[in-house]
């Protein structure tokens, strides 16, 4: 995915491998991008799974577990992940363009997580 050409406020339209395409949103932090990544990492990259928080929040070491979480809650806003209630809980499954999003940043990093 080509993320060329965007400018911080701005967004901008991005066609993506699948040929979906998706509106990139500039400035995710770098806690959002790890939420992303932890979660799609946890949903073992599928657009139809949906792993319960416990499972996304493993993957970071405990100190940034809270925050975590608040990550995620953004990431709902920004269309990059939505909620699922089950009996247990709320369980959270990526969209397909927070899956695309995910895997242009693990291309982009040498470390899935920090």
């Amino acid at each position: 995915m080509s993320t060329e050409g965007i400018v911080s406020g701005v967004f901008k339209y991005a066609h993506t491998e699948l040929g979906v395409v998706i509106q990139l949103q500039p400035g995710l932090s770098e806690i959002e991008k790890t939420a992303l990544l932890a979660l799609a990492d946890a949903a073992n990259w599928s657009p139809n799974a949906h792993p319960p928080i416990e499972a996304i929040t493993s993957k970071v070491a405990s100190h940034l577990r809270g925050d975590l979480k608040k990550a995620i809650q953004r990431l709902k806003r920004r269309g990059y992940c939505l909620p699922h209630p089950t009996r247990g809980g709320i369980t959270w499954q990526p969209t397909h363009a927070g899956l695309e999003i995910a895997l242009s940043l693990t291309r982009s990093r040498s470390t899935a997580y920090p």
